[in-house]
């Protein structure tokens, strides 16, 4: 299950903006050994992870460290047991939507929102906004929620 902390207003010391700085930092070398890991970068990069080297298409031969901040937020998401503080959602484009779902269906994850593009239309995720502690049961209740507490 996910809880969502809205808006802008609990804290940077919280909140992980550059997801770059962040997943270079935490990630593991076997965290590359999963197959979900392999089908996220796949998915989401449109590169394959040989090791830990990933080979895209367009850059050649590059290192984990050079994935997209979306695969990356997903993999920490994925992987990490002990987060140092909250994702912020804003990194991920709607292509990472099923990853989201897929991750929040399986693991227990805190994460915030202080952007607006993801709504969740095409895939089912409820949660809880930790803002006022109510349900989030659908992609209206998304919306709703980020313009309530996020602009």
């Amino acid at each position: 299950m996910v809880k969502v902390l809205f808006g802008k207003d609990f804290g940077e010391d919280k909140t992980i903006l550059d997801i770059d700085t962040y997943f270079n930092n935490v990630y593991e070398n076997d965290w590359m050994t999963d197959p979900k890991v392999k089908e996220i970068i796949r998915d989401i990069d449109g590169s394959e992870l040989e090791g830990l080297n990933v080979i895209s298409p367009v850059l050649g031969s590059i290192s984990i460290r050079d994935i997209s901040g979306g695969a990356k937020a997903l993999i920490c998401l994925l992987k990490e047991v002990e987060p140092q503080g909250y994702i912020d959602l804003v990194v991920l484009g709607e292509n990472c939507e099923k990853w989201l779902a897929y991750i929040f269906e399986r693991k227990d994850v805190q994460v915030c929102m202080t952007g607006y593009h993801l709504f969740f239309r095409d895939h089912q995720v409820s949660g809880v906004c930790l803002n006022d502690n109510s349900d989030i049961r659908n992609s209206e209740d998304w919306r709703n929620k980020l313009f309530e507490f996020g602009y």
